[in-house]
């Protein structure tokens, strides 16, 4: 773990400045390049957005309420950050942050391992695009 969780902020991206909560999701949303910057754009211009800080910003989520609860759209840890508990801790502060009753996500396979240690159900959609096995994650929160 990373120490003293009372030094971890989550925060509204509105008070992040925009450059930074893009460089942070960007490796959610295909990584670098104009392709990932528009999306990531688009994410911050249709989703609810927080930011996690310890001294600066390391972690972001983005995501909106949906007919079951409130859906991740986006998530990701800084490069440096990563391993050290702070991805869950976003979910943990998150899941006492929305509308229930559900926090859900979809995910491909590399990302199932990451839910399944937050304490989020996992479950296979099957192969959704061609060659792709996609998976349901929910949490009552």
């Amino acid at each position: 773990m990373y120490g003293d969780r009372r030094t971890v902020h989550l925060r509204a991206a509105d008070v992040v400045p925009e450059p930074v909560t893009l460089a942070l999701l960007r490796p959610a949303v295909g990584g670098s390049g104009p392709a990932s910057d528009e999306t990531a754009r688009r994410l911050l211009a249709t989703s609810t957005v927080w930011v996690l800080e310890r001294d600066a910003p390391v972690a972001v989520v983005a995501g909106g309420p949906s007919e079951e609860g409130w859906t991740i759209r986006a998530i990701a840890v800084a490069q440096d950050c990563r391993r050290q508990g702070l991805g869950r801790d976003l979910i943990d502060r998150l899941s006492h942050l929305v509308g229930g009753p559900w926090l859900l996500a979809e995910t491909d396979s590399d990302g199932v391992g990451f839910y399944r240690r937050c304490g989020i159900e996992v479950v296979s959609l099957g192969e959704k695009y061609p060659g792709v096995e996609r998976f349901s994650c929910r949490r009552r929160v």
